[in-house]
């Protein structure tokens, strides 16, 4: 018995349209401030580079809890 693959417009008719007519959420940032001045907001939104940096490797350090322990301490750094 042969097959014939499914159309990708009957995976689509499937789905409730309720899920099609919502509105997507949007999420609007602020414009990043110039180098030379600071506020609040813009460093909630923009961190410094050494902050995504220190995530990056509090991540790599939890990934299968390789190293928990140095996770904490770098986690602790960034917090003072």
């Amino acid at each position: 018995m042969r097959r014939t693959p499914r159309s990708s417009s009957a995976a689509h008719d499937t789905v409730p349209q309720a899920v099609f007519s919502r509105a997507a959420p949007m999420v609007v940032l602020p414009t990043p401030l110039p180098s030379d001045e600071k506020s609040a907001q813009d460093s909630y939104y923009f961190p410094r580079s050494s902050h995504v940096e220190m995530l990056n490797i509090i991540d790599a350090c939890m990934f299968r809890g390789h190293d928990m322990p140095r996770a904490r301490v770098l986690f602790d750094s960034l917090r003072e």
